[in-house]
């Protein structure tokens, strides 16, 4: 939800992974994710994110 956030107001990976104080790897895919599905729940994202992670270790 944080990410999602951050997103609308328009920051990017680094700075979102700076203020989450999170590793921009860990950072990167929820954000492809929200950018690719911008009107999915906090939920969906994960189930993707969680979904993708699975198909490619």
């Amino acid at each position: 939800m944080m990410v999602q956030k951050k997103i609308k107001k328009g920051d990017s990976i680094a700075k979102i992974a700076d203020d989450l104080v999170e590793d921009e790897i860990v950072i990167s895919p929820i954000y492809k994710m929200v950018k690719e599905y911008p009107e999915d729940t906090e939920r969906d994202i994960y189930q993707r994110v969680t979904c993708s992670h699975h198909l490619n270790p």
